[in-house]
C-alpha cells in the first residue's frame, strides 16, 4: 500500500479542522519513511512515483485548505447577518408588527382577537384556546364561509361555562376545513407593539404584548399602534 493511500484511508470524509490537518501531515511524513526504510533495495521507489505520492498529498491539502476558509468566510458571514438582524431589531420598539405566533396576553378584562391566514377558502374555522398548562378553556367555532387571506376571531375572555378566565398568557389553535370536511391549510398569527428587544444566545427577542417573539418570524412591519 502506498504511503497517500495510507492516509486517504486515514482521513475522513466530512469537515477537516486544522489540528486533523497538521495530524494527517505527520501521518503521511511517517507512512512515507516507512516505505522508504522498508523498500526492496533491489527495487526502490523511483523517483517519479515518489514526486507522484507528493503531488497527491499536496492537492489533498489544498483542498482541506479550501474547505477551512470556505467553512472561515460562511461563519463571518453568519455573525454579520446576525449582527445587522440584531442592529434592524432594536429599531422595531415601538413599532406594529405581524409575525408567526399563537400566544396572546389577555388583561382579565378586555376581549382580544386572534388573528390566523387561510391558505384558500373554509366553511368552518375551529379556534381552540389553552391556558399556560395547556388545558382546554375555550373552543370556537365560526361555521362561515372565509376568504383566503388573514382574518380573526374575538375571544371574550370566557371559558366553556362563561365564566372569565384569569389574566394570563394563553395559546391557541387553528383548524380550518371546507364544507367538504378536507382541511385547508391555515395557521395563527399575532400583531401588537414591540415593547421591548432581549438578546438570547446573540440572537433577537421581541417582547409583543406581553410574549416573545423571535425576530426571524416577523412578517409585516407597520409604522405604529397596530
Amino acid at each position: 500500500m502506498s504511503a497517500i493511500n495510507g492516509v486517504n484511508s486515514y482521513m475522513p470524509t466530512n469537515t477537516i479542522s486544522t489540528s486533523k490537518t497538521s495530524e494527517d501531515k505527520d501521518m503521511f511524513m511517517k507512512l512515507l519513511v516507512e516505505q522508504l526504510r522498508n523498500q526492496d533495495p533491489l527495487s526502490p521507489m523511483s523517483s517519479q512515483e515518489f514526486l507522484a505520492q507528493m503531488a497527491q498529498f499536496t492537492s489533498v491539502e489544498k483542498l482541506t485548505s479550501i474547505n477551512d476558509n470556505l467553512i472561515e468566510s460562511t461563519n463571518m458571514d453568519l455573525i454579520l447577518t446576525q449582527s445587522i438582524s440584531n442592529t434592524m431589531a432594536s429599531n422595531l420598539i415601538g413599532k406594529s408588527i405581524t409575525a408567526f405566533g399563537d400566544s396572546v396576553a389577555y388583561d382579565g378584562e378586555t376581549a382580544v382577537d386572534l388573528q390566523f391566514r387561510l391558505d384558500g377558502t373554509a366553511d368552518r374555522v375551529t379556534m381552540t384556546i389553552k391556558d399556560e398548562n395547556g388545558k382546554v378553556v375555550r373552543v370556537i367555532d365560526q361555521e362561515e364561509m372565509l376568504a383566503e387571506g388573514d382574518h380573526s376571531l374575538s375571544w371574550d375572555g370566557k371559558d366553556a361555562d362563561g365564566v372569565i378566565v384569569d389574566a394570563g398568557i394563553y395559546n391557541y389553535e387553528i383548524t380550518a376545513t371546507t364544507g367538504d370536511g378536507n382541511t385547508v391549510s391555515s395557521f395563527t398569527l399575532m400583531n401588537g407593539l414591540v415593547q421591548s428587544i432581549k438578546y438570547d444566545g446573540g440572537a433577537a427577542i421581541l417582547m409583543v404584548n406581553g410574549t416573545e417573539v423571535v425576530f426571524s418570524d416577523v412578517l409585516e412591519i407597520g409604522l405604529g399602534d397596530s
